[in-house]
C-alpha cells in the first residue's frame, strides 16, 4: 500500500476564499500562501521515491499543523485564524501539484489538527495513505 510521510517547516498558510473584484471572481490567498505551497512541494520532491506513482484511488490525509504562538497569548489551543479547513485545502492542492496523488478529490478521509509549536519550529507533519 502506498504511503508517504514528511514534515514541512514554515508558517502554515491558508488557501483563501473566492471574492468578486471589479466584477470578476478571484481567489484571495494569504500573502504567505505561495511560500507555504513551495515549502510543501519542495519537501515532497525530496521525500518521494523516484519510482513513486501518484495515488489514483481513495486515500487518507493526516495533518498536524504547528502554528507559531505569540508570547502574549495565554490560550492553550490556536483557536484563531487561519481556519483549519482552509489550511487543509492549501495542503491538499499542493500535494496534487507535487504528484502525491492525481487529484485532491481522491481524499476520502481527513484528520487534521492545529497545535501551537511549542519547542519545535512552526510547520506541519503530513501523511498520505492509499486506502486500497
Amino acid at each position: 500500500m502506498a504511503e508517504v510521510s514528511f514534515s514541512v517547516s514554515g508558517d502554515p498558510a491558508s488557501q483563501g476564499s473566492h471574492a468578486i473584484m471589479q466584477g470578476r471572481i478571484v481567489q484571495v490567498n494569504s500573502k504567505k500562501h505561495k511560500a507555504w505551497r513551495k515549502a510543501i512541494t519542495d519537501e515532497v520532491g525530496a521525500t518521494l521515491p523516484h519510482d513513486w506513482e501518484p495515488i489514483d484511488g481513495p486515500c487518507e490525509l493526516i495533518i498536524n499543523f504547528y502554528m507559531p504562538k505569540p508570547a502574549s497569548v495565554k490560550r492553550s489551543s490556536p483557536s484563531v485564524a487561519p481556519d483549519l479547513d482552509k489550511l487543509v485545502r492549501s495542503v491538499g492542492d499542493a500535494l496534487a501539484i507535487a504528484g502525491v496523488y492525481t487529484d485532491d478529490s481522491r481524499i476520502t478521509r481527513i484528520s487534521a489538527r492545529k497545535l501551537y509549536a511549542q519547542g519545535i519550529e512552526p510547520g506541519a507533519t503530513i501523511t498520505v495513505k492509499a486506502l486500497d
